[in-house]
């Protein structure tokens, strides 16, 4: 786990990849290869329409046309591993109900800086309900540090 070197443990996040599809130099892939997409499969598409309305085009454009389609299906490929890489990262979005931030009561916390630092930068509802379900004073601990829903802006 990565630390800032100040007391709030701002930026603990795992730095580790997992694999092929997870990171590129400490980013997340999937965001990065979704704009490859995003910009290769309508130039794929705008080129083969010209190259199909405009014949004088085809001897220069075919080739072109053909290696954004490949573009465009290698970088769909990789966006969804990608995808998939990101989601066993943090989680399914669909799975969170509210986001936290316990960097400021990491030191408080009963059972060591330890068990907050190792959920850090992942979904930590699973750790928290395993030890603290049916504890009501880490409940409502927990409730003073939820930031809201997962999408919602941050006020």
């Amino acid at each position: 786990m990565a630390r800032s070197q100040d007391k709030n443990y701002a930026c603990c996040i795992p730095e580790e990849s997992t694999g092929l599809f997870d990171l590129v130099t400490g980013l997340p892939l999937h965001p990065l290869i979704n704009h490859v997409v995003v910009v290769m499969v309508p130039l794929a598409v705008v080129t083969m329409v010209l190259v199909i309305i405009v014949p004088r085009l085809r001897r220069t454009f075919v080739p072109v046309g053909l290696v954004f389609c490949f573009l465009s299906a290698v970088s769909a490929f990789i966006a969804e591993k990608s995808g998939e890489a990101l989601q066993s990262r943090v989680g399914s979005p669909g799975e969170h109900a509210e986001l936290g931030e316990f960097t400021t009561w990491i030191d408080s916390h009963p059972g060591g800086a330890r068990d907050i630092l190792n959920v850090c930068g992942v979904d930590g509802t699973d750790a928290f309900n395993s030890e603290h379900a049916r504890d009501r004073k880490a409940l409502v601990t927990a409730e003073e540090y939820v930031l809201g829903a997962l999408g919602d802006p941050l006020n």
